[in-house]
C-alpha cells in the first residue's frame, strides 16, 4: 500500500513571499525581468458564525437559567495574551452579579448604552 506524502502546515500567520524573474532571448541579447515582490499572509479558514446577545433578567420566566464563567481581556491587545480577568458583572442598578450559580438572561436584540450584555 503506497504511502501519501505528508506535508507540514504552516502557522496562521505566516508570509509567503514571491518574486518572480523572466528571462528571454530579444535580438542579439538575453533580458531579465523581474516582477515586484508579493506577500501573502496565511488567515484561518473562515467559518459560518453567529453572535447572539443577551441581558440578565432575573425575575424573567421566560429566559434561560445558565452558569456564566466570567471573562477575560488582553490589556495589550495581544490575541496571544497575557489575558486577565475583568472581575464580576456589574447590573444595570449597580448590584454585583454572583456567578457562583446560574444566572437568568433573555434574548436581546436591542440593548442601551452602559447596558450589562452577555454575549
Amino acid at each position: 500500500m503506497p504511502i501519501a506524502p505528508v506535508h507540514a502546515q504552516p502557522a496562521t500567520g505566516t508570509e509567503i513571499r514571491n518574486t518572480a524573474t523572466v528571462s528571454f532571448n530579444q535580438g542579439a541579447g538575453r533580458l531579465t525581468l523581474t516582477t515586484n515582490e508579493v506577500v501573502l499572509v496565511l488567515e484561518a479558514a473562515r467559518t459560518a458564525s453567529t453572535i447572539e446577545f443577551f441581558r440578565f433578567a432575573p425575575n424573567s420566566d421566560v429566559g434561560i437559567t445558565t452558569m456564566i464563567n466570567g471573562s477575560q481581556f488582553s490589556p495589550l491587545g495581544d490575541l496571544n495574551g497575557p489575558f486577565i480577568g475583568i472581575g464580576p458583572p456589574i447590573s444595570s442598578n449597580g448590584l454585583l452579579l454572583d456567578l457562583s450559580g446560574p444566572v437568568t438572561l433573555t434574548s436581546a436584540t436591542r440593548y442601551l448604552a452602559g447596558e450589562l450584555m452577555f454575549i
